[in-house]
């Protein structure tokens, strides 16, 4: 069975991931061995994937601070090697 999600059904669920991973991170704020920031930055990013508009300021961002530049790229590289193997599992499924 072929099962190929919609333009429409993907960022829903992208969205919906970064939501979560922002809620969860304001959630960890508050608690002292979760890294909050981690999950917003997280978040952040899943929600640029898909949205123009969350990525722009996202870029303006990263080029303001330079620092946390390379471990988003390290976060991008990952999220691209997870996506394309969901994307595999679910075309053999």
């Amino acid at each position: 069975m072929n099962y190929i999600m919609s333009q429409r059904t993907t960022n829903v669920i992208v969205h919906t991931c970064g939501g979560i991973l922002i809620l969860m991170g304001v959630i960890a704020f508050f608690i002292p061995f979760i890294p909050g920031v981690v999950l917003v930055v997280a978040g952040i990013y899943a929600m640029s994937l898909r949205s123009s508009w969350v990525k722009a300021r996202f870029d303006r961002v990263r080029s303001r601070y330079i620092r946390i530049d390379r471990p988003i790229v390290a976060f991008e590289a990952w999220v691209v090697r997870t996506w394309a193997r969901l994307k595999k599992f679910f075309k053999k499924t």
